[in-house]
């Protein structure tokens, strides 16, 4: 299988139609506020009272996890028509600082001959991408977990067989690694740094030491442990809820995510090589009333 991975770094900030340059999402725990989306002047990552302190006219939006959801699954049904299976995930890690991963994967083994070839099919998903409003770091490798890895670290190069992985991935630093800091605290603390010395340990130490659950993770890297999935497929009809970041009182303002929506309708027809006899646009008003 030849899996690619987009990953979304700004998906915080697209899934509320909220994509200005100094504008930022913020995510909560206890009293920490930190920003999961980079800014002009910081980094995804930073506490919110710094970065306010870095620059005082930088804005920010309360994360939304619904709407990021609903905005990947919809990007999901948009990437069938280049794959399948497809599936997606937002992966969080419940400790201050952390930052989310918005992962799209779809198997394009099969599709390459269908498209033209490894550069046209590229080609093709990141000017639809453009189209629907999103950024996405792409990769490409025989595994899902790899294909992850390689994406979050910015490699687009693809990793076309399972006996080069471990020349790619081996020099990585394990700080790219989607696990909890105290993991990673523990693994620096005895002196890993790259992702080849974690290969190099032992299965049964590593698993003794630092748990099944990583070591599981990095034989799935390798292609040495199945990757089971949830496939994602279009359902029948399309119905999409998009919720504004605040409230509006002018037309104008509805230009955005209207257009995102027939962007996210067209992907849709496209990937179920479908016409359309209707469409019913819904609008919620603040006093609960709907037109």
């Amino acid at each position: 299988m030849l899996w690619l991975c987009l990953h979304f770094p700004r998906l915080p900030l697209s899934a509320l139609g909220a994509d200005h340059e100094n504008l930022a999402v913020v995510d909560q725990r206890g009293s920490q506020r930190w920003l999961i989306t980079d800014a002009p002047a910081s980094s995804a990552g930073t506490l919110l009272s710094k970065a306010l302190s870095l620059d005082a006219s930088l804005r920010v939006q309360v994360r939304k996890p619904a709407a990021e959801q609903a905005a990947l699954q919809s990007l999901a049904y948009w990437a069938y028509r280049f794959g399948q299976p497809v599936t997606a995930a937002i992966q969080n890690l419940a400790e201050p600082g952390c930052i989310p991963r918005a992962l799209l994967w779809v198997e394009i083994g099969s599709s390459l001959e269908l498209f033209g070839g490894l550069e046209a099919l590229r080609d093709e998903i990141f000017g639809e991408l453009l189209e629907l409003g999103h950024v996405a770091q792409a990769a490409m490798a025989p595994t899902r977990e790899a294909a992850a890895l390689l994406a979050y670290a910015g490699q687009s190069d693809p990793v076309l067989a399972s006996q080069d992985l471990r020349t790619r991935i081996d020099d990585l630093p394990i700080t790219l690694l989607h696990w909890p800091g105290e993991v990673l605290s523990a693994l620096s603390g005895v002196g890993f740094r790259r992702m080849a010395e974690l290969f190099a340990v032992p299965r049964d130490a590593f698993t003794k030491r630092f748990g099944a659950r990583y070591r599981l993770a990095l034989d799935q890297m390798l292609g040495l442990a199945s990757e089971p999935f949830e496939a994602i497929v279009p359902p029948e009809t399309f119905r999409r809820r998009f919720e504004l970041s605040a409230e509006i009182e002018d037309v104008e303002r509805l230009q955005f995510p209207l257009k995102r929506l027939c962007s996210e309708l067209q992907a849709y027809l496209r990937t179920r090589d479908r016409g359309l006899r209707s469409v019913t646009l819904a609008v919620l008003h603040a006093n609960a009333r709907e037109t």
